[in-house]
């Protein structure tokens, strides 16, 4: 809805030619997002192109990223979170636990499923401490930007909901 705003603010009418931009905008972003994650995870470029591609000419992607806004705005959150959780895989810090948290709130606010995603970043931090000495003493920070950045969206609108309709 929030994405909509502009729209209105600038203009009247339906906004079905802005909903399709900005779902195509989402599903070429995702693609790149997914380009390089492969890259990330592989090195290989070509491997990278591939999977982009192989997910490009995917029918249900096709299908769903250009009937609506909710697919590829949630296709993009999950791809980016995927990309960031490598990452913090790799180098924890607060600042990706709390991307990582926000991005986890927000595919869980576009699709009630998504909440599955809340155990991706915290496994991913047992894995990689798991052998070392301290290592959860030493991601304290992390988890508590992590979950600090997925509480404070995702109850702020849930109290919304209860206020405002009287039901989560």
């Amino acid at each position: 809805t929030l994405l909509f705003v502009p729209w209105y603010l600038t203009n009247s009418g339906l906004p079905l030619w802005f909903s399709k931009f900005l779902a195509y905008v989402f599903s070429f972003a995702s693609l790149t997002v997914i380009f390089y994650t492969t890259l990330k995870v592989s090195g290989d470029r070509l491997l990278g192109v591939l999977t982009a591609m192989t997910m490009a000419l995917s029918a249900p992607f096709v299908v769903w990223n250009v009937s609506g806004l909710e697919n590829p705005l949630y296709a993009l959150i999950i791809s980016v979170l995927l990309y960031v959780s490598l990452a913090g895989i790799e180098k924890p810090s607060p600042q990706l636990a709390a991307a990582a948290g926000t991005l986890t709130a927000t595919a869980a606010l576009t699709r009630p499923e998504a909440i599955l995603f809340l155990f991706l970043w915290p496994t991913a931090c047992f894995a990689t401490s798991i052998g070392r000495r301290n290592g959860h003493r030493e991601r304290s920070p992390v988890w508590f930007a992590f979950a600090a950045a997925f509480a404070l969206p995702y109850v702020a609108y849930k109290c919304f909901t209860a206020a405002y309709f009287g039901d989560l």
